[in-house]
């Protein structure tokens, strides 16, 4: 998922905010599982990073809301496909 794209990268708040729609009520759990695992491995500090790192570009973990976000679409995801084991992997870092 690319916010602004073609000025634009992917960008967590926009990931979490628009996972739902884009896969979960579109029968895409698979890459919903994806994308939220590739959040995961990257949480520093308990925060879900906003802008992933590029080249010699360190990651962002610059907004407030995307680890709220994080957790909420998490909630959702488990609602809607009850993987607990993907649920396991999602949250020892928050």
């Amino acid at each position: 998922m690319i916010a602004g794209y073609h000025w634009l990268t992917d960008w967590g708040r926009d990931t979490m905010i628009s996972l739902e729609g884009l896969t979960l009520s579109t029968g895409r759990r698979r890459e919903a599982e994806y994308i939220l695992r590739s959040f995961a491995s990257y949480i520093g500090n308990r925060l879900i990073l906003n802008l992933f790192p590029e080249g010699t570009t360190a990651g962002l973990y610059h907004t407030a809301d995307t680890t709220l976000w994080y957790l909420h679409t998490v909630d959702r995801y488990f609602a809607n496909t009850h993987d607990s084991e993907t649920l396991e992997f999602l949250l020892p870092n928050c």
